[in-house]
């Protein structure tokens, strides 16, 4: 398979980094995580504007590659090589360039684009899963917790003990003890026909598919609240269900003892794929 560094092809198996890059060393680095459907990636533009957003928060120099027009030739260009016609992924991520210790000699950045096959839909759990909670280590309330940088080690944590556990997902909490996300996902409740998301000041990632789907919901007449939830409110609700980008929707049919219905997430699962 191929892939991509400053928009020259590279073979993605061989080794390309010193022990000085910065993504590797500090963890200096943004990235985006892309479906692929029938060839074309989706909310390229969205991904494209948190991706430049998220650079300006870390004080990142802007690159050329990363205008539109060109960063969606350049993915084509790569899916076409690495003959992805249908189902997919890329990975594009953004690190500043080798130089200093904690202070950078530069901010100019690479931009790293890998592509590989996955699925050609977003795939629709109908037997629901279930989930906990993960209380071993809270999400910080600061800007920094709403970036999708490569210092990921709360989500790598938190993905490790799911992986040990006998449940599907673990829900994540803040550092106000309040619900957050999953371990890679947006998190979203209903009661009473209104949907209800934790804020992002909440130390939530501002997800694409958590923005498609709060616009997919009010505009096909469903309220949507974005709130501070807490613990309490997974006794009270009647679905729980999960959005990213890759997966779309997941449905939650049991906490605990609780179990939850799954009218509204297959509302918005059907909606989703019109879309």
């Amino acid at each position: 398979m191929k892939a991509i560094l400053n928009e020259q092809y590279v073979e993605a198996a061989e080794p390309l980094f010193s022990s000085s890059n910065r993504a590797f060393r500090y963890g200096d680095a943004l990235f985006e995580t892309i479906k692929v459907i029938q060839g074309k990636p989706q909310f390229l533009e969205r991904h494209l504007f948190r991706l430049i957003k998220s650079m300006g928060a870390l004080e990142m120099e802007m690159s050329d590659q990363l205008t539109l027009h060109r960063l969606e030739k350049t993915l084509l260009d790569l899916l076409q090589t690495n003959a992805i016609h249908a189902g997919g992924r890329i990975r594009l991520a953004v690190y500043r360039k080798d130089g200093g210790y904690y202070a950078p000699l530069s901010d100019q950045i690479n931009v790293w684009i890998e592509a590989e096959k996955g699925e050609n839909e977003y795939p629709y759990n109908s037997l629901g899963h279930s989930f906990e909670l993960f209380e071993t280590h809270k999400k910080p309330l600061n800007q920094l917790s709403m970036l999708k940088s490569s210092s990921a080690l709360l989500y790598v944590l938190a993905s490790r003990a799911r992986s040990h556990s006998p449940h599907d997902e673990l829900i994540l909490i803040n550092d106000a003890n309040r619900l957050c996300e999953a371990t890679a996902s947006n998190l979203f409740l209903v009661k009473n026909k209104v949907l209800f998301t934790p804020l992002i000041s909440e130390g939530v990632l501002p997800g694409i598919m958590r923005e498609h789907i709060i616009q997919l919901a009010k505009s096909n007449g469903i309220k949507v609240k974005e709130v501070k939830l807490e613990i309490s409110d997974l006794d009270e609700v009647d679905e729980v269900f999960t959005t990213n980008s890759i997966a779309g929707i997941q449905w939650y049919k049991a906490f605990r003892k609780k179990r939850y219905f799954n009218t509204t997430s297959k509302k918005l699962n059907r909606l989703l794929h019109k879309n």
